[in-house]
């Protein structure tokens, strides 16, 4: 995942210890820290929309299990002018 130049998957965590990279991982720290890596991240490139886009795929070790399930994700954006606010 590249925003702005910078590679973020380099900066990846298992936050959670299970051995890849997942969705919780993001709900825990230290995305969810001040300063985290998530946050204050460089203004975008020149101004107007901007476009977000998530990539999901299921863990090759996953079993028919899961078929059918569903997958609701909320996601928040909070933009500041800086990291004081």
């Amino acid at each position: 995942m590249l925003y702005n130049g910078v590679d973020f998957k380099a900066l990846y965590t298992d936050a959670n210890g299970n051995g890849f990279f997942d969705l919780e991982d993001v709900t825990l720290s230290p995305y969810t820290d001040v300063e985290g890596p998530l946050d204050n991240l460089l203004a975008p490139i020149g101004a107007g929309t901007g476009t977000f886009t998530m990539a999901l795929r299921f863990n090759a070790g996953a079993t028919n299990d899961i078929q059918g399930d569903i997958l609701t994700t909320t996601v928040t954006f909070t933009l500041n002018q800086d990291s004081s606010q």
